[in-house]
């Protein structure tokens, strides 16, 4: 899969390490606004569904989030799925679904996503196949959501979307899609654009490749306004 860490090619990543107790792999060091002022730098992380000591994290991020992370049961059960497992061990060609997350140097996890490589799509609007990636669930830590008292940084959500796109662009894909499950999250951006059908939960974004840069420049411009 392209979207594995072994094809991605971005700064630090071609010599991602493991964590030495994990399957996860470091993919970058990711600069990151403090919650008071200034900078700090966290982890851009991708987690092996086929490690136990992996999907067990995930298991206690939803024992100690709690109902706070409406999200994080169904990264959960997705990482725990015997059958992507076997598709990731047995059929790696074909396995669909990878988890990032961003984590501080003390292992604090501060947000996660499930990303699912859709491959070509037929996009009925321009009436083509695009190869595009769809970002299912994002899920930050509730004590560096928005409106925590806690929080030690600002914007783990979007600065972890901004590295998925990296991604994507460095992949030459075509769009990412996704079913909102945070509209006013997505919307904050002003840049991905409804598509497709509204529903009670969900409704249908996606952001096209020639906006990719834009989103990467516009949470690279906070930080840099942060630091100044």
């Amino acid at each position: 899969m392209k979207i594995n860490s072994t094809h991605y090619n971005s700064q630090n990543i071609s010599n991602g390490h493991k964590y030495p107790a994990f399957g996860k792999r470091t993919l970058d060091t990711v600069n990151i606004r403090k919650a008071a002022n200034g900078l700090g730098y966290v982890d851009f992380v991708k987690y092996d569904m086929l490690n136990p000591k992996d999907r067990r994290q995930f298991v206690d991020l939803c024992l100690m989030w709690g109902k706070k992370a409406p999200y994080m049961d169904y990264i959960a059960c997705s990482i725990h799925s015997r059958v992507q497992r076997f598709f990731e061990k047995y059929m790696p060609n074909m396995s669909r679904h990878h988890f990032f997350g961003l984590e501080d140097r003390m292992g604090k996890t501060l947000v996660v996503s499930e990303v699912v490589d859709e491959g070509n799509r037929f996009n009925l609007r321009n009436r083509a196949r695009e190869n595009r990636l769809n970002i299912y669930f994002l899920q930050a830590n509730p004590d560096e959501m928005y409106t925590s008292p806690n929080k030690q940084y600002r914007g783990v959500g979007e600065t972890l979307v901004s590295k998925i796109i990296e991604i994507a662009q460095n992949e030459g894909r075509d769009s990412i899609v996704l079913d909102s499950h945070n509209e006013n999250f997505w919307n904050s951006s002003g840049l991905f654009e409804d598509f497709g059908f509204k529903t009670q939960e969900s409704v249908k974004k996606r952001l096209d490749n020639c906006k990719f840069n834009e989103y990467i420049e516009k949470v690279h411009r906070k930080m840099i306004h942060e630091y100044y």
